[in-house]
């Protein structure tokens, strides 16, 4: 460095001291920062501003200033015999021109991101031997490093696609470095990549709301759970409505178990977000959130009665209007065997009365069932209540006169259901 200083002195007619502007006709040699000249035979003048008035020079000359002395002196200044040159003797001889960054982005990002941008100082103009570098820690000497894919480069801005492999994929806090053409390297800068944890399945995205053990599958969860959570909003885009922070039950890299939990927000349409622990967030995911409605209890004695007979079924959110629920009696408490619709004389959210037939039935035990669609509370489909356990039977089956195929009808008298069979000699 040295010797490339002293070859560019000695073709140039100018130097400078640490007193300011020095000219000198004697080859000179660059001493340190605070010395640009050890010949006694020069002429010194003080720093000057943008323009100003100098003695003895000729015009083309050049004068060399130093980078702490140029002050807002950029290109010329006006002498006796007409206008010189002023170069920073740092363009000459490398000195210390440190970049300097103050700004990348929002420092957190996708690792398939692109167009990142760097702000600061000193970067130089052209790119030259300049580069981006990502290391693992912000000490550059020890760091490993990649270097970066650059879009663009100025002395003030630098673009760059992010280059992970091989040795820093995986890795979530880097250091971005910067060295520009003069060799000197920048400041380290924090900044965090991460991985976009996705969605692709929550059983069947139908969600009753005080459900436990949910699975919910994706990729890119991260494990261990870490600062991971899951939460419920009721918007499309994260951060944008109410958030709900789920009950975990296990953490894994692609799946999740969880138990339910709306806090303040209301049944229906709802979306899911993972965030895991490299600070990745999933796009919403949908899932429909309802009320399950429940049978609690009958207005029969032990809840046994005959076919035919007027029910009243007491439950919990059956809905304020019968809309397209039914009433049945079905052979499978979970509504999955045969079954008889029932006649519904009324119907409110937390008391239906209905006439309960055993049809073709055995009678015996049965379940009754409320099927209910209301969407105020999130359903969007005809669903099952609990089955609620009853017994049912037919006058006189005990002893095999009557059979439930025989009932042709019933007469209502004093408060009382008769049912009205067909005798016959079988």
């Amino acid at each position: 460095m040295a010797s490339q200083a002293a070859t560019a002195l000695a073709n140039a007619t100018r130097s400078v001291s640490a007193f300011g502007f020095r000219v000198n006709t004697t080859d000179q040699e660059i001493a340190g920062h605070s010395s640009y000249s050890r010949n006694s035979g020069t002429s010194e003048w003080p720093a000057l501003a943008t323009s100003g008035l100098l003695t003895g020079l000729s015009a083309n000359d050049s004068v060399y200033v130093r980078n702490d002395r140029i002050g807002t002196v950029t290109t010329s200044i006006t002498c006796g015999s007409g206008a010189f040159s002023v170069i920073r003797l740092s363009s000459l001889f490398g000195a210390a021109v440190v970049p300097a960054i103050t700004d990348v982005g929002d420092e957190h990002f996708e690792r398939t991101e692109t167009n990142i941008v760097i702000t600061g100082t000193d970067f130089e103009a052209s790119q030259g031997t300049g580069k981006v570098e990502l290391g693992d820690s912000a000490t550059y000497a020890t760091a490993t490093k990649l270097t970066q894919t650059i879009d663009s480069w100025s002395d003030t801005s630098i673009q760059f696609d992010p280059v992970l492999t091989p040795g820093l994929l995986g890795i979530h806090d880097l250091w971005v470095f910067v060295t520009n053409n003069s060799g000197n390297t920048s400041n380290a800068w924090a900044v965090s990549f991460y991985d976009t944890p996705t969605i692709t399945d929550v059983e069947d995205e139908d969600l009753e709301y005080t459900e436990v053990n949910i699975l919910l599958d994706g990729t890119d969860l991260k494990a261990p759970q870490g600062t991971g959570k899951l939460e419920l909003s009721d918007n499309a885009t994260y951060g944008a409505g109410t958030l709900v922070t789920q009950s975990i039950d296990s953490w894994s890299a692609i799946q999740i178990q969880f138990d339910l939990s709306i806090g303040a927000l209301s049944y229906g349409t709802n979306y899911l977000y993972v965030t895991n622990s490299e600070d990745g967030v999933s796009a919403g995911y949908s899932v429909n959130l309802y009320v399950q409605h429940q049978i609690t209890g009958t207005d029969q004695t032990s809840d046994t009665f005959y076919s035919g007979t007027s029910v009243v079924i007491s439950g919990t959110n059956f809905g304020a209007t019968q809309g397209t629920g039914t009433v049945e009696l079905n052979s499978a408490a979970d509504g999955s065997g045969s079954s008889t619709a029932a006649t519904v004389t009324s119907w409110a959210d937390g008391s239906i009365t209905a006439t309960v037939y055993l049809g073709a039935l055995p009678a015996g035990t049965n379940y009754l069932i409320v099927k209910r669609n209301n969407s105020g509370l999130g359903d969007t489909a005809l669903r099952n209540s609990n089955g609620y356990t009853v017994t049912v039977n037919v006058p006189g089956s005990s002893d095999g006169l009557y059979k439930t195929s025989d009932i042709v009808g019933t007469i209502k008298s004093s408060g009382f259901n008769i049912n009205v069979f067909m005798i016959s000699d079988e």
